[in-house]
């Protein structure tokens, strides 16, 4: 542990039952009241500004009932500067079983404020429904194009021009026939060789436990203008899959990736380095702790500057119910099941049914030098539970503001309105797009580490140390649960203005290291 008598506090938004009157205000008081290292103050609030940009209430995703539809298990949402302005866009892919017209993928400007305004819509056909939104440069120039994920047909990739214009290239980059039920993708350099590759995962929502084995999943190696075929496709057969990530875990210098699947084993691929892999999954500890996973993410649970892993899952529908958590022990890739010790299993009470947790992230949303966790819901109003010194978490609800039973599915996050914090874009069926601005403490400072090109970004493994505290952060290509967020990563620094250190292991396992960097944003040219 960094400071074994610090009191740390991460933040989970989870699911379960909503608490009492009293239990709430117990909650808030004490979340208010917490004093976190050299005086800082934890001051989390997250208000849904949503209707500050009328073009997200024009374009609803689907929202009907019934579980064996696309519709039910979208939508992934993109977040990122796609045309170089500085400001964080948002993309949003829609599906809707009966309605064609609710269908087309929206890409929206942002205004830096928070706001937000339609700019362009994809050639769409009517008859396709979107599933994830991945946001990566493909093609090398230095701007991120974008894969969208089709049930039941083929996936599209769009040529990004820097200026809104999104042409499809997904015959000219060899992606035809590759894959017709992706529900997940995650790019990243997976061979060194400095071009990104993609790894698809496969689910069938049109039948029974999702059709195992009968949409093996997929990974294609990059070209610098298109893809081909990996010798070891890394089918996780068998399988339905609906959350992915890449990042090196067990930190040899190269990517490895997290198979989240829905009724089935996890899959966990080490990559060896020479081409070739391994499912290490049931060794790792991680196979069967989460059987019907949705989401993924990667981040330090526990304090000791590893990545641990949390997968996101339903409450009751199995006898792993409950969301899983990962810590990492010990060299290479050995896990110990942490859910429970640690309050992040996200179960309350039994007294719903299909109570699920989908998009996820481990992010420091207060800026208070520790990671928090958030936690998409279906159906449920967001709950937040607090952590003390023994490492177990106790219910805080109503950190929230003004969101009560919100369906949210994917999720992303980054800084929308250039405050420095870290806001929460996520779908919502039967709605729009849902913004959640964050007020963190203004007094709390940041560092967000932008590496450039793209291209080297993804998959960098990033570790600062502030005032004797080191934490770690990835940069993803797909992350969550169907979404993609900015290639940047954002540390909390408390009310330091400086750190003494920044390190930059790259997906090939170079280094690049910093000492005496200020607070802001620091841009790493590569």
């Amino acid at each position: 542990m960094r400071f074994p008598f610090a009191v740390i506090l991460p933040l989970v938004v989870g699911c379960g039952q909503a608490p009492s009157d009293t239990e709430a205000t117990d909650a808030r008081s004490r979340a208010d009241a917490w004093v976190g290292p050299e005086g800082c103050t934890s001051g989390l609030d997250f208000a849904d500004i949503s209707s500050l940009s009328p073009d997200f209430a024009d374009n609803p995703f689907g929202g009907e009932a019934g579980w064996y539809h696309v519709d039910k298990y979208g939508p992934g949402v993109g977040l990122a500067d796609l045309d170089g302005d500085g400001y964080l866009d948002v993309v949003q892919v829609r599906s809707e079983r009966n309605a064609p017209a609710l269908r087309s993928p929206v890409v929206y400007r942002g205004l830096g404020d928070g706001r937000f305004e339609e700019a362009a819509r994809p050639a769409w056909r009517d008859a396709d429904n979107g599933t994830f939104a991945l946001l990566f440069d493909f093609d090398g120039d230095e701007d991120l194009d974008l894969l969208i994920g089709i049930a039941g047909a083929n996936l599209r990739l769009y040529q990004n021009d820097g200026a809104f214009a999104f042409v499809d290239a997904t015959s000219e980059a060899g992606l035809n026939g590759v894959a017709s039920h992706a529900y997940a993708a995650a790019a990243g350099d997976v061979d060194g060789d400095g071009v990104l590759d993609l790894y698809l995962g496969q689910w069938r929502g049109d039948l029974p436990e999702h059709g195992p084995g009968l949409a093996p999943n997929v990974l294609l190696l990059g070209t610098g203008n298109g893809f081909v075929a990996a010798p070891n496709a890394l089918a996780c057969e068998g399988r339905s899959t609906l959350g992915l990530g890449m990042a090196d875990l067990d930190e040899d210098g190269d990517l490895d990736i997290y198979v989240a699947n829905d009724f089935f084993e996890d899959c966990l691929y080490e990559n060896l380095g020479d081409g070739t892999w391994r499912d290490v999954a049931p060794a790792a500890g991680v196979a069967t702790d989460a059987m019907h996973a949705m989401g993924v993410a990667f981040g330090d649970l526990n304090g000791d500057a590893t990545l641990d892993i949390i997968v996101t899952d339903t409450e009751q529908t199995d006898t792993s119910r409950g969301n899983a958590a990962f810590v990492a022990s010990g060299e290479g890739l050995h896990y110990q099941s942490s859910a429970l010790a640690l309050g992040l299993d996200g179960i309350s009470t039994l007294q719903a049914d299909w109570l699920v947790c989908w998009g996820v992230a481990i992010q420091d949303f207060d800026l208070d030098g520790y990671p928090d966790v958030h936690l998409a819901t279906h159906i449920e109003r967001d709950e937040i539970f607090l952590h003390n010194q023994e490492w177990t978490f106790a219910p805080a609800w109503n950190l929230i503001n003004g969101i009560a039973e919100t369906d949210a599915r994917g999720t992303a996050y980054g800084d929308i309105d250039g405050d420095g914090d870290l806001d929460i874009v996520q779908g919502v069926r039967g709605r729009g797009i849902q913004v959640l601005r964050n007020t963190a403490a203004e007094d709390s400072r940041f560092l967000r580490v932008e590496i450039t090109p793209p291209v080297r970004a993804i998959g960098a493994t990033v570790r600062v140390v502030s005032e004797g505290q080191t934490q770690i952060q990835v940069v993803q290509a797909g992350s969550g649960y169907m979404s993609s967020g900015p290639p940047t990563v954002t540390f909390g620094l408390c009310g330091a203005e400086s750190v003494e250190r920044v390190e930059i292991r790259y997906a090939d396992g170079t280094k690049h290291i910093a000492e005496g960097v200020a607070a802001g944003v620091f841009r790493v040219q590569r």
